[in-house]
This record gives structure tokens, C-alpha cells and sequence, in this order.
């Protein structure tokens, strides 16, 4: 493989990241780069340039045609078409901001619904204490650290790896930690962080330290991984072993102060 056939691929690669990150499936967004690459074609060409089977190709394109981003000439055999780049992303993001529209509109709904159920019931409140909880899924855990980060008071420390530092700005993450009050002292730490310039325009470089090595801890058993963490005013503190196997992502969360506070001086002293 020549060097630019393998720069080609590499982009290839990251051009299908960023699809999935706009809720493609796998076979979605390659199909869809191969459309936009080679323009029109049938389903079997795709199939060949893909090497995604034809009845998967069939099925994935029916989908690509529901989401508005690819189309079909009335010619036999029909030839599939995706728009341009630009407007493939624009669609995308207009389907994304259309389904959050709703979720939020259901909202208000699904708020007064609890309140009328839990207003059916006398039960006393349950007294605060100390909490656990495994979360499963990037984006759920993206959801919780948004919260923690909500409620941080005095100090927000932040221990992650390049690539869930751009999960993080994926999830808005990052722009939560950049509107902290100034009285929240905020340090960013990233593991290994190559493409230094990958986030300049969005992120206050002032409270981002590059270290060179990973934190790699094997208490959950096997090989020693990565461990990825989030500490809020030394109280609450979710830590996220990096696996390679996207499907296993998962976190660890506790809010005792004793466990958080060991994390931020693991935090504190690595360099």
C-alpha cells in the first residue's frame, strides 16, 4: 500500500468518525463516503466499494434515502446519489436538532406526569448518602459529568485521553468546563495529546496540561488501561477506564469525599 493510498484510508476513517458522531450507524456512514467519493452509483458497485454485502447495502441505502442525504434515479438498475458534503452535514445536524426539539417539548410532559405520580404516594424522603453507580455508554456518561459539572462550586479537575477529550467536545462537555464561573478553578489534563491544535479555537488552552504518559491502573483486573476521571469539588469524582472496544465503554461514579479526594491527588500529581 503506497503512502498515500494509506493517508487516503486514514482520512477515509475520519471522515466516517465524524458521520457517527451525527448518529450514523457504521455501514451508514461508509456507504454514504463512498457515494460522495465515486458519485452515482448501483447498489452492487457500492456494495464492491464498500465490501458491505449487498442486502445490507440495499437495507442501509433504503435508510440514508428516509434520512434525505441520498437519493435514487428512476433508471434500471437504479444508481444512488448523496448530496454534497456540505449539505450532508447540514441535514444530519438538522435531524439532530429536530429530534433534541421534541425531547425537550416532552419534557414539561414527562416532569408534570412524575410529579403527579410521586404526589399519588406518601412515602418519606430518602436520606442523603453516599452513591455508586456503573455507567454504560459514552453518552450517558457524557450526560453525568454535564451534571457534576452543573453543580461544581469550587474546583473541576479533568484526566482524559485525546480521544475522550473529542468525545467531550462532541457532547458540549468541553463548552460546559469553558462557561465556569471564574471562582471554579478548572484544570484539564490530556493524556498523550498529539493534535494539539485539533481544538485551539474552542478550548482556553490556560487550563489544559499535556501529559505525556497515560495514568494506567489495572484495579478493574487484567491488562492495566488508561483511566480517564472527572472530579468536582473533591466530593464526586467518575473515573473511565479506556478500553479500545468502543462497545465497553462504561464509568464508575461515587460521590464520597474520601474517594474523590485520593483522585485528586492522583490528579495533582501526575505530570
Amino acid at each position: 500500500m503506497s503512502a498515500a493510498q494509506s493517508s487516503g484510508d486514514e482520512l477515509v476513517d475520519r471522515l466516517v468518525a465524524e458521520l457517527r458522531g451525527l448518529d450514523l450507524a457504521q455501514n451508514e456512514a461508509r456507504i454514504l463516503v463512498s457515494l460522495m467519493s465515486n458519485g452515482p452509483c448501483i447498489a452492487s458497485d457500492v456494495s464492491r466499494n464498500t465490501g458491505i454485502q449487498r442486502t445490507e447495502v440495499y437495507q442501509t441505502l433504503y435508510s440514508l434515502q428516509s434520512k434525505g442525504i441520498v437519493f435514487s434515479t428512476f433508471e434500471k438498475p437504479q444508481r444512488y446519489y448523496a448530496l454534497a458534503v456540505a449539505d450532508v452535514f447540514d441535514a444530519l445536524v438538522q435531524i439532530k436538532q429536530n429530534a433534541l426539539r421534541e425531547l425537550s417539548q416532552r419534557k414539561g410532559h414527562c416532569t408534570q406526569l412524575f410529579e403527579e405520580v410521586m404526589a399519588s404516594r406518601v412515602s418519606p424522603k430518602a436520606p442523603d448518602r453516599e452513591n455508586y453507580q456503573v455507567i454504560t455508554g459514552m453518552d450517558a456518561i457524557g450526560v453525568k459529568v454535564m451534571k457534576m459539572v452543573a453543580d461544581a462550586k469550587q474546583e473541576v479537575l479533568v484526566l482524559v485521553s485525546e480521544k475522550n477529550l473529542r468525545a467531550f467536545h462532541r457532547m458540549e462537555v468541553v463548552d460546559k468546563l469553558q462557561s465556569l464561573p471564574g471562582n471554579v478553578r478548572l484544570v484539564i489534563k490530556v493524556m498523550g495529546w498529539k493534535d494539539r491544535d485539533y481544538l485551539y479555537k474552542d478550548i482556553v488552552l490556560d487550563s489544559v496540561v499535556k501529559v505525556e504518559k497515560a495514568f494506567a491502573c489495572d484495579f478493574v483486573g487484567g491488562s492495566p488501561m488508561p483511566l480517564n476521571m472527572v472530579i468536582v469539588d473533591r466530593s464526586e469524582v467518575i473515573i473511565m477506564p479506556e478500553d479500545t472496544d468502543e462497545r465497553k465503554e462504561y464509568g464508575f461514579y461515587a460521590s464520597t469525599k474520601s474517594l474523590a479526594s485520593t483522585f485528586a491527588i492522583l490528579h495533582e500529581s501526575i505530570k
